[in-house]
This record gives C-alpha cells, structure tokens and sequence, in this order.
C-alpha cells in the first residue's frame, strides 16, 4: 500500500489480518497488529482484536483467544456476537 502512496487504515489492516488469522498464521496477525499501532498509531478496534481471537481460535488456543477478549473489555471495546462466538469455538476445539 505503502508503494501506491495510500496509508493504511484500521480497516485495511482488519481484512488482512482476518485473512492470516483464516490460515492459522498467528506471528502474521500479531505483527500486523503491533505495525498498526507503533507504526501508524491506530488504535486497537474491535476488529482487529476480532481477528486476533480467530487467530487463537484457527489455532486451538482458546486461552489466548479468551485473553485477548478481556483485553478488549479492560481497554473499553465492547465485543459482539461475533467475539463471543469466536471464543466459544475456540473452547470448543480443544475437547
């Protein structure tokens, strides 16, 4: 994006995280996460944190998933069906 002059927003990030996070690659998610707050200083949004929980979730990795949904009610972002959801799966997949 960089190269085509455009600044990327918390949704460009959003879509390419939530495509990582789809093919299990965690270290992908967190690092585009961490880019899009040191980097270009967007805040954390429910989005992204979203995509960090599917992730975990794709992962089986239901404790960070949970983690990462606490960290988002401690910082004010207010998760929705979809976050609840995610996280349950996550529980889900590891019986």
């Amino acid at each position: 994006m960089e190269t085509l002059g455009l600044k990327p927003n918390d949704e460009s990030y959003n879509q390419v995280m939530t495509a990582f996070a789809k093919n299990r690659d965690i270290k992908m998610v967190e690092t585009l996460n961490k880019e899009a707050e040191d980097k270009y200083g967007i805040k954390p949004s429910k989005y992204r944190r979203n995509a960090l929980i599917l992730a975990y979730t794709k992962s089986n990795d239901g404790l960070n998933a949970e983690k990462v949904l606490r960290e988002m009610v401690k910082d004010g972002l207010r998760p929705d069906a979809i976050t609840y959801t995610t996280v349950i799966d996550a529980y889900k997949r590891v019986r």
